[in-house]
């Protein structure tokens, strides 16, 4: 409902605006290369959690086994070095917020909103930029293999 109702915003006509849409105004000006619109840094774009959605995940870890804390999410495992070293957050819930168009890393914060940084997937999950959809049906294609054979 949200989406639409911004979409509608956009497409209709403002007295404002000399009777044209926000978005042919925006047109407009970014044509005549005038300063309407400001441009965010390559690195602000990609910090935008709040364009992206966001998951809980529970930090777990086997230190018995050798394995340091890490989260699971859509069946591959993320984590980063403060993670890794942080062993006083196992059994914590984090927020991981990703990009769904592309899951080889996410950001991750604990709940009083401090910033864990970038968790990076593990293994061959992070060779090649995929989204969840292209990750959901691998996995469901190995799923048919494992049964099969």
């Amino acid at each position: 409902m949200i989406e639409y109702a911004i979409a509608n915003y956009n497409g209709t006509p403002h007295s404002g605006l000399n009777n044209v849409t926000p978005l042919e105004a925006m047109e407009y000006f970014v044509r005549r290369k005038q300063t309407l619109l400001t441009w965010l840094a390559q690195y602000h774009r990609r910090s935008l959690c709040l364009m992206q959605s966001a998951r809980r995940c529970r930090v777990c870890a086997y230190l018995d086994q050798g394995v340091r804390p890490r989260i699971n999410l859509h069946t591959a495992r993320y984590t980063n070095s403060v993670l890794a070293w942080s062993a006083h957050l196992i059994g914590q819930e984090v927020l991981v917020y990703l990009n769904a168009n592309d899951l080889r890393s996410v950001r991750a914060f604990l709940p009083d909103g401090t910033e864990l940084g970038e968790l990076d997937v593990q293994g061959l999950w992070r060779m090649i930029p995929h989204n969840l959809k292209l990750r959901r049906e691998i996995c469901r294609q190995m799923r048919i293999r494992r049964r099969r054979g």
